[in-house]
């Protein structure tokens, strides 16, 4: 028969307000922090969209779009964040009727993306006659 001692050992939780409990304080502080953000988070997307009056569908897309920017801003330090992905470019705007020719692209020195033809008002006018007499 083996012989031991018997022991009191005392372990300390911490609880948070859902009741979920953690022996570690820095991981009760932090999920405290989340549940108390959460609500602030909540708060201030349903104000937001209750301001402005959004419903149904478009209630839903807002809702989204605001609570992740709403939840980036509360935890961001104000730092300023490099942009790391960028727009497609725009290479050009050509209007209605305006020719542009192959050495303009090149003393641009810009990339041709797409060459489209662009029918002007008077071309689909005639057409039109065309297609009714």
């Amino acid at each position: 028969m083996a012989k031991f001692a018997i022991a009191q050992v005392q372990k300390v939780v911490f609880t948070c307000e859902d009741g979920k409990q953690f022996e570690d304080a820095a991981q009760a502080e932090a999920h405290q922090f989340g549940l108390e953000n959460g609500a602030k988070l909540d708060a201030g997307v349903e104000a937001y969209l209750n301001k402005f009056g959004y419903k149904n569908r478009s209630r839903m897309q807002k809702s989204t779009i605001a609570r992740e920017f709403y939840s980036f801003f509360l935890s961001w330090d104000g730092e300023a964040i490099a942009r790391t992905v960028m727009d497609d470019e725009i290479i050009a705007v050509v209007k209605e009727g305006e020719v542009v020719s192959a050495d303009d692209v090149e003393a641009a020195d810009v990339e041709v993306a797409e060459v489209v033809e662009v029918a002007t008002t008077e071309a689909v006018a005639a057409e039109v006659d065309e297609d009714l007499f």
